[in-house]
């Protein structure tokens, strides 16, 4: 694996763990190696998750994470055209539980509405700036949630093999409380249209 890509993967998750606040108060960034990418303080009630990077075959970076608490549901995506040396922020849109992928000439995102909420997928042909909108199952919105279930996942990975690509997901039963959940995986060809 790519040196520079565990390393900012790495770097990518201390961060996010340190902004929850579970382990500190102030973010103490002297001794954090890198590049802070993305900081919500603790007291703000506004926190970080489901970071995901993906690398693009001429080799920027892209990365995004999860906004949550007191504030809407927002996917946040970057850009590094420097190995990780600095990030831009090129876009935010709804989302929860959203990963990145490229595939393709694309980045993708695929995650849920909210928390458990549709199943969704969004594609970006412009490298992350404008995403197209999950309206319905020709474009992007693949299962919608139901007054019994809903869907659940995090920033996990996509297999391919022989030809067809693979993610997988979790059904959560809304009756008998938290925990109620069923796996399950999707799958597509590879020159499909993924949305």
């Amino acid at each position: 694996m790519n040196k520079s890509f565990i390393k900012a993967s790495f770097l990518f998750n201390l961060v996010l763990l340190l902004s929850t606040g579970c382990y500190a108060q102030r973010l103490e960034t002297k001794n954090i190696p890198g590049t802070i990418i993305a900081h919500s303080p603790s007291p703000t009630g506004i926190f970080l998750g489901t970071p995901s990077i993906a690398i693009a075959p001429d080799g920027t970076y892209f990365v995004s994470h999860g906004h949550f608490g007191n504030i809407r549901d927002l996917v946040h995506i970057y850009r590094s055209d420097n190995k990780g040396l600095t990030w831009q922020k090129i876009s935010e849109v709804s989302g929860f539980w959203s990963g990145l992928f490229w595939h393709r000439d694309d980045l993708y995102l695929m995650g849920t509405s909210s928390a458990y909420g549709h199943l969704t997928i969004r594609r970006s042909d412009d490298r992350g700036v404008t995403w197209t909108e999950p309206t319905d199952q020709n474009n992007g919105l693949i299962r919608r949630h139901t007054p019994d279930k809903g869907y659940h996942t995090s920033a996990v990975s996509l297999v391919t093999h022989n030809g067809r690509i693979y993610r997988p997901f979790e059904i959560s039963r809304r009756d008998g409380g938290w925990g109620k959940f069923e796996a399950m995986v999707f799958s597509a060809p590879e020159d499909a249209d993924l949305l």
